[in-house]
């Protein structure tokens, strides 16, 4: 591919060709090496003394070493197409955590100058055990990840940095309380000479090699960007609270008005699961189930309300399968209390309404105008359903 066409591509498809861009825009090498089989100090590591040159060729090398960090890259562009004036920019931020809680949180914004265009966001996060994803004009959807869709391969901000051979080492200095080579970068290291000038820095990791600060500007016309477009792109970089621990930080759209908090019943089979309701299958005794969830719902915010009634809570659509609970249940609607697995140490004040077993209920909490509302019931002998469902309710 030209290197015309792959900066067209950054520029024009970046939030919406990841992986065109994690393969194009400086992605992975395989022949490169990295600290811990180079000890000779060449390649991603760039131990080299001042006058020396180095190959960063790996952008992504040493970032697997380090247990969390923040990357910020922010992508801006200046100049003109068809002889119009056009602007963007895009921010592209990653929180990353592992050995622990672990996570993964990206987000994509976007400005454009372009006639029409309007800002535009794009988040995606792998955390607590789910999938969240929010785009522009739509509600935060909640799934478990795939597996095949690794965020790492496709939303890691260095892999849109541009990878470079023959950067002129002219110092050490601590970036981030990390101890870095400094290298300076020109049009000839990037391999642009002839296409564009270019300038730039870039700090690496002495130890680890991850890159920890990149910033460069290329200014070029339609040789480099493509036909009828000129201008300057410019590339910054920065690996922020390196080895640190820290929450993650989740839009609100995301972190209020869906599940995501919800810790996963170990050894659960989850049966069915959307933003505001998940239903699952356990071995554990209800009791069991009550433990693990009434510490965690209260560290929450959650407070225990006035449980609701089962009638009231199977009668939403968003139920999926329970919405024919009449059928499975009303012909033993007498035994409630056998097939909803109350036992006698369920039987108290905050649990159940004041009709005790003839009358069953559900669990109920509130946190300012949000209604949480769960139910166990028995799927077999030694199987129960537990199904649990956040609700907005008028203030």
């Amino acid at each position: 591919m030209k290197k015309s066409k792959l900066i067209e591509l950054c520029m024009l498809f970046f939030a919406l060709a990841a992986l065109v861009l994690s393969a194009g825009c400086g992605g992975r090498s395989e022949s490169t090496q990295t600290g811990a089989d180079n000890p000779s100090g060449q390649g991603n590591t760039a131990r080299t003394v001042t006058g020396e040159t180095a190959d960063i060729l790996d952008v992504r090398a040493g970032l697997d070493r380090l247990s969390s960090y923040r990357a910020v890259l922010t992508l801006k562009f200046e100049g003109s197409s068809a002889g119009q004036p056009q602007s963007w920019t895009q921010s592209h931020r990653l929180q990353y955590a592992s050995g622990g809680e672990d996570f993964r949180i990206n987000s994509i914004e976007r400005n454009s100058s372009a006639a029409g265009a309007s800002p535009s966001r794009r988040f995606m996060a792998d955390v607590y055990g789910y999938r969240l994803e929010l785009r522009d004009g739509e509600e935060c959807t909640l799934s478990l990840p795939d597996p095949s869709l690794a965020l790492d391969e496709l939303w890691e901000p260095a892999s849109q940095l541009l990878a470079v051979s023959g950067a002129q080492h002219i110092g050490t200095t601590s970036i981030n309380g990390m101890e870095a080579n400094h290298f300076s970068l020109d049009a000839a290291a990037l391999g642009l000479d002839g296409l564009a000038d270019a300038s730039g820095e870039i700090w690496v990791d002495s130890t680890g090699g991850a890159i920890l600060k990149y910033l460069l500007s290329v200014q070029a016309g339609s040789d480099y960007f493509g036909e009828g477009t000129e201008g300057t792109l410019s590339w910054s970089y920065e690996l922020l609270d390196i080895n640190q621990v820290f929450s993650p930080d989740l839009p609100a759209e995301c972190s209020e008005a869906t599940l995501v908090w919800l810790p996963i019943l170990p050894g659960a089979e989850i049966t069915s699961l959307a933003a505001r309701s998940i239903s699952f299958q356990t071995s554990l005794e209800p009791q069991q189930v009550l433990d693990y969830y009434l510490g965690r719902f209260e560290t929450a915010g959650w407070l225990a309300a006035q449980a609701a009634n089962p009638f009231d809570f199977f009668g939403d659509d968003s139920m999926g399968d329970y919405e024919d609970y009449d059928e499975d249940f009303g012909a033993e609607n007498e035994n409630y209390g056998d097939d909803f697995a109350y036992g006698d140490d369920w039987q108290d004040d905050s649990f159940f309404a004041p009709g005790g077993m003839d009358d069953p209920s559900v669990k109920t909490f509130t946190r300012g105008n949000q209604r949480l509302t769960m139910m166990i019931a028995r799927e077999s002998d030694d199987v129960f359903r537990v199904v649990i469902q956040l609700e907005q309710v008028a203030e």
